[in-house]
């Protein structure tokens, strides 16, 4: 009984990389290695598949049986095989397939309930969230702005207007028509506060980088979420940017809300964290406050130099 709770605790993940950074390999057979994350314990162990890289046949079959032998009830890939998927379905093993690009995009998914956890939970003020739908979570108030703001985040065949009523549409929709002034207003008025250098009529496409990061981070902090999670806020922003968006989570937390930063930028960390949590290699390596933190105590920790989990 001890060796299936444990497995239950497991989650393989098909990746060429070894750390929170790698890159998730979208072809299961073929994947170089399997990262093997205890959910739990937060530890992230590789077990070999390169023997499977040039197989002429049975690949998928094989690298199935070694991930059996890992002892996981899940795998996260891009693609499995049927013959892979008999095998591992034979095991006990679920299989998942996602479209994330590095581990921390996978973390990012757990978090934000696209992923779900095999044991363990996530609670939000007092209630067990694992498992809710996005509609759900959006319904308490949790938002949610990932890395790839412009493969996840945004439409950019959509005009800005159309991008930043996606939310809330329902509220500017009657009887099979669009409220086209209501929409304007609205529009606007998120132009405005966030210093968006666009029409609201332009294309979401045409605008530069900065710039769509507003309309997106405009969206999801109009309705001034309880729970705001951020990863990489300064990704692709120059200075100007990147103090405008560290204002707005300022005054997202004066405002009540609590907001969850994702972030590799050490600066990042130090300007906008109450509470600072670093992992290394899978492993909470240690959590330091606002105040007593500072890039050489972070860094020590992201490098593994020091340990201070308690």
């Amino acid at each position: 009984m001890a060796s299936e709770r444990k497995a239950k605790m497991k989650v393989a993940v098909t990746t060429g990389g070894s750390d929170w950074d790698a890159p998730v390999d979208s072809r299961f057979g073929r994947a170089k290695q399997f990262a093997v994350v205890d959910v739990e314990q937060q530890t992230l162990t590789l077990h070999d598949n390169s023997q499977n890289l040039n197989a002429a046949q049975g690949a998928g079959i094989q690298s199935a049986q070694t991930v059996a032998r890992c002892g996981v009830e899940s795998v996260v890939t891009g693609h499995c095989g049927p013959k892979a998927f008999r095998v591992l379905k034979a095991a006990g093993i679920r299989v998942y397939t996602s479209d994330a690009a590095t581990v921390k995009q996978a973390l990012e998914q757990l978090l934000a309930g696209f992923v779900q956890p095999e044991k363990g939970s996530i609670v939000f003020e007092g209630q067990r969230v694992n498992g809710m739908g996005i509609a759900q979570l959006r319904r308490k108030n949790i938002a949610y702005i990932p890395t790839e703001r412009l493969v996840r985040g945004a439409s950019t065949d959509s005009s800005v207007a159309e991008n930043m009523i996606i939310l809330n549409y329902r509220d500017f929709h009657s009887w099979g028509r669009l409220k086209q002034e209501e929409i304007s207003h609205f529009t606007d008025q998120l132009k405005h506060q966030f210093d968006i250098k666009a029409s609201t009529k332009d294309r979401l496409a045409g605008l530069s980088g900065g710039n769509i990061q507003k309309v997106i981070i405009s969206r999801e902090l109009y309705h001034r979420p309880k729970l705001l999670i951020f990863s990489e806020p300064s990704w692709g922003l120059d200075i100007l940017g990147r103090s405008f968006v560290a204002r707005k989570i300022e005054e997202l937390k004066e405002g009540g809300s609590a907001v969850l930063i994702i972030t590799s930028d050490i600066e990042e960390a130090l300007e906008s964290a109450d509470r600072i949590l670093v992992l290394y290699r899978g492993t909470l390596a240690g959590e330091l406050s606002g105040e007593e933190a500072s890039r050489a105590s972070i860094a020590d920790l992201m490098l593994g130099v020091k340990k201070i989990v308690q």
